[in-house]
């Protein structure tokens, strides 16, 4: 019945070890972020246009109610696609990733491939979820939590390694 929903009550570690067992890992808020904005640096991962039930599935700002007020089934909002067709990147559940959290870790990385601070308490996640305002739908949005923790709108995406079918010169 769910096994197309997104996976929910993970906390970090369980996340990062489901990762590993299928030889992936979580990734970084710089990964993740690229992956939402793509490289127009869009304001939403379907673009620039104010987000709508039609998009995400969030919490409806215009008439303050949920969109549906639980989880859906991965790829039900084709309109939000990111335009290299990567889906949910807003929506439906915030998403762990491998970096703690610092609130001035932008200003404190480096400008290509930044990585998160070495410690911390909280680690970030990106991408808000059905419970949330349409304001954590921005490709910047971010949040943390605590590593233990899980809930009904936070779950994970692993990066797989890719092979190009394309020989390197």
């Amino acid at each position: 019945l769910f096994a197309n929903y997104p996976v929910v009550n993970v906390t970090h570690k369980n996340a990062q070890a489901y990762c590993a067992s299928i030889g992936g890992r979580l990734p970084t808020e710089a990964e993740w972020e690229f992956a939402a904005r793509g490289p127009a640096g869009n304001l939403y991962p379907w673009g620039n246009e104010t987000p709508g039930c039609d998009r995400a599935n969030s919490y409806n700002n215009a008439n303050g109610t949920s969109c549906v007020g639980d989880t859906t089934p991965v790829g039900a909002y084709p309109l939000g696609a990111t335009p290299l067709g990567v889906m949910d990147m807003a929506g439906n559940v915030w998403e762990w990733v491998a970096d703690y959290y610092a609130p001035d870790s932008y200003t404190q990385s480096a400008e290509v491939n930044p990585t998160g601070p070495a410690s911390g308490t909280e680690f970030v996640v990106r991408g808000g979820g059905w419970s949330g305002s349409w304001l954590k739908l921005r490709t910047s949005a971010r949040a943390y939590d605590l590593s233990f923790y899980s809930g009904s709108d936070l779950g994970f995406r692993c990066v797989l390694p890719y092979e190009s079918p394309y020989p390197v010169e």
